[in-house]
């Protein structure tokens, strides 16, 4: 019989709405582990109550405030607070004070993001690290890409900033996740002593499902936080370089932009044949009406719960290698690849002139998601891994640097 474990989440925020992949990836996880886990989840989202659907999950839901921000008066603390990460974190002498007093209380002690070890004390119980991507993998890519060189060196002080709040905090814990092995093998190439697991987010497939498809003729429909970086540039790409060439060939075709907090450059894009929705109640309605889901995505890293979702809800999915990153696509069977517009506008338009095709594909795409991207499928490996650790050896001391993270801690 499995000892059922005493388990406290921390996190910056509620994981609810599920409007995100953290929120998702906590949400379902901890709902699936009731049954062999005790678990409390702490949180600095100091303005909202936590909602019923995580009263039936947790035990104990604890609100701690983050620490009010003081910025240094003299010029040279300025400056030197540029150079530091832990600057630019949230921090919370609440959350500190609190883990140091239920130190004893718990077997393991899950964290939402190396953001928040700042405010770690010094701990016995064995810490999960749970990064979901790798950040420092997603902001090279970016930089891969960007030609703006102011942007540029923001972007590059971002990256170094991340490497060095990594080198510092990540060796206090006992194991790391993320959701690819791609994100995980970026990882390692700084912290090969660190355990690491890739576990992978899962999509609700009885919420998402084809029940209700509804699809209209040349509706195009891509979704996501339309303030992300990696977003706003798919939203650029698919409104001015796929949808005009597209339109030659499907005169009708209209693109849906779905996604809250639309930029800038997001809603300047509305117009006769685009949508910007900004945030919506449920994205279903918008999947069922979808001939084909298009996710041209050129950077950031991780699973994409949008074409999770795709997958579920039986649309067509016309995406990069990018986008299906850390999922079983392969083209032509579950998924139409394309790396460049004229690949983008054929395969749409080949999904729209031969819809027993395009039927063909959703119906691998949600056997796909049916099988091996639901949460139950990947429960058991999680809890695998909580055993393990909760098991392990207790120390009070966080492990020391290597000489190459503490090399990364002083580079600027």
């Amino acid at each position: 019989m499995r000892r059922r474990l005493r388990l406290l989440i921390v996190l910056t925020g509620l994981p609810y709405p599920l409007v995100d992949g953290q929120s998702l990836r906590f949400f379902h996880y901890a709902k699936h582990l009731q049954r062999d886990c005790a678990i409390d989840l702490v949180h600095l989202d100091y303005d909202r109550p936590a909602p019923t659907a995580l009263s039936a999950i947790f035990e104990r839901i604890h609100r701690l405030p983050v620490d009010p921000s003081q910025p240094p008066s003299a010029w040279w603390q300025r400056l030197r607070e540029l150079t530091r990460a832990e600057a630019f974190v949230p921090t919370s002498r609440a959350l500190h004070n609190f883990l140091a007093d239920a130190d004893d209380h718990y077997d393991l002690i899950w964290a939402g993001g190396v953001r928040l070890l700042p405010s770690f004390p010094a701990l016995q119980t064995p810490i999960l690290l749970d990064e979901c991507d790798h950040d420092p993998l997603a902001l090279r890519r970016l930089l891969a890409l960007e030609r703006r060189p102011l942007r540029w060196l923001r972007l590059y002080r971002r990256y170094r900033l991340q490497l060095g709040l990594e080198a510092r905090q990540a060796p206090r814990a006992a194991a790391v996740l993320f959701v690819t092995d791609a994100d995980r093998r970026s990882f390692e190439q700084s912290f090969r002593e660190t355990p690491v697991y890739t576990l992978p987010n899962g999509v609700d497939t009885d919420y998402f499902s084809p029940e209700n498809r509804a699809p209209e003729s040349g509706h195009i429909v891509f979704e996501g936080a339309m303030d992300f970086e990696p977003n706003v540039r798919a939203a650029r790409y698919l409104a001015l370089e796929i949808m005009p060439r597209l339109r030659t060939f499907i005169p009708h075709a209209r693109l849906t932009l779905v996604g809250r907090d639309p930029a800038p450059a997001v809603r300047a894009l509305a117009n006769t044949f685009v949508h910007v929705t900004g945030q919506v109640r449920d994205i279903r309605p918008y999947l069922a009406a979808a001939e084909v889901f298009v996710a041209p995505l050129q950077s950031g890293s991780g699973i994409k719960n949008k074409v999770l979702q795709a997958w579920a809800a039986g649309v067509p999915l016309v995406a990069s290698e990018q986008a299906t990153e850390g999922l079983d696509a392969r083209d032509r069977v579950n998924v139409l690849l394309a790396s460049h517009r004229e690949q983008y506008t054929d395969a749409i338009e080949r999904l729209h002139r031969a819809p027993e095709e395009a039927r063909r594909i959703a119906e691998n795409a949600r056997d796909k998601a049916t099988t091996l991207y639901t949460w139950d499928a990947s429960t058991n490996r999680l809890w695998r891994i909580l055993q393990g650790l909760a098991d392990c050896p207790r120390s009070t001391q966080p492990p020391s640097l290597s000489r190459r993270q503490e090399q990364e801690c002083s580079s600027p």
